[in-house]
């Protein structure tokens, strides 16, 4: 992904880094109103803490091993976690 990310064309990425810098994310979260699975990795980029607190329904989850790209990284853990997630989704 890193070495593919300079090839992409500018007018795509201005608009991606745009919008992520437009959005009010806090406030997004706020009005989720499904159950979030948010899988962060190790160490994680933004305290899980603060972002399961912005959303009701939240299980969170953290790799070993991997950075950024965790589904690339160590797809096996980040594959094992979803499936736990909805196996206790479809329990409830």
């Amino acid at each position: 992904a890193v070495r593919q990310m300079p090839g992409a064309p500018v007018a795509p990425m201005r608009g991606c880094w745009e919008a992520m810098f437009d959005m009010d994310g806090p406030a997004v979260l706020a009005a989720v109103r499904c159950p979030v699975l948010h899988i962060a990795a190790t160490p994680p980029l933004n305290p899980v803490e603060m972002f399961a607190s912005m959303v009701s329904d939240c299980t969170t989850g953290s790799t070993v091993g991997a950075g950024h790209f965790t589904q690339l990284e160590v797809p096996a853990q980040v594959n094992s976690m979803i499936e736990h997630f909805l196996v206790a989704l479809a329990a409830r």
